[in-house]
């Protein structure tokens, strides 16, 4: 008859802060809760569980650099959430603060026609 036990949960606070010119923007704060459990006796590690995706926080990141105008620079969210999972897996601190870049809007032309015409 095996132990049931109990799964842990900790619960990570992640802010990201969007950054234009190093300057903040913006922070967007999110906390994760945690699950870590030995499913079965056979594997090694615990299996960690997150309340919500992280994709989903990725996103509200987005559209927050969206509704000031800005462009998120999609290398920099790519590091991010990398970042993320790594501070997640790694699960040894509370709290972790990662910036993404921003990218100044494109300017928008008042006829819609972007193309210079020589004639």
């Amino acid at each position: 008859m095996s132990e049931q036990v109990e799964p842990k949960a900790k619960e990570l606070k992640i802010s990201t802060r969007l950054v234009l010119d190093e300057k903040e923007v913006a922070v967007v704060s999110k906390t994760f809760t945690v699950s870590e459990e030995q499913r079965t006796e056979d594997e090694e590690k615990p299996v960690k569980t997150i309340d919500s995706t992280l994709a989903e926080f990725l996103e509200e990141v987005a559209d927050t650099a969206n509704q000031g105008g800005y462009g998120v620079n999609k290398k920099s969210l790519m590091n991010a959430a990398a970042s993320l999972l790594l501070f997640i897996i790694k699960n040894d601190e509370d709290e972790t603060v990662i910036d993404v870049e921003l990218e100044k809007p494109m300017e928008k032309k008042e006829n819609g026609d972007d193309k210079k015409n020589d004639s």
